[in-house]
């Protein structure tokens, strides 16, 4: 599926073939700055302007954890 992040905080999966929207959800509060993958593709993270960055499991999108921060994040990366 493609990704699209939203300055609402929200992320829109679409089907690259057919652009339809599969799935969209709301991580953040605020923009959504970065979303970064690890090498294997089993896991995302994003990094948001509401002073958190929150990792991802990429099949169900379950959220596994958030980290917090007294400002805004502009990228994380995981490995």
């Amino acid at each position: 599926a493609l990704f699209v992040t939203f300055d609402n905080g929200s992320i829109r999966l679409y089907d690259p073939a057919t652009g339809e929207e599969l799935d969209e959800f709301y991580p953040h509060e605020k923009k959504i700055n970065r979303v970064s993958f690890n090498l294997d593709k089993t896991l995302f993270i994003t990094s948001s302007a509401d002073f958190t960055a929150k990792l991802y499991d990429v099949v169900d999108l379950k959220h596994l954890k958030t980290y917090k921060t007294d400002r805004p994040v502009n990228d994380a990366v995981i490995s």
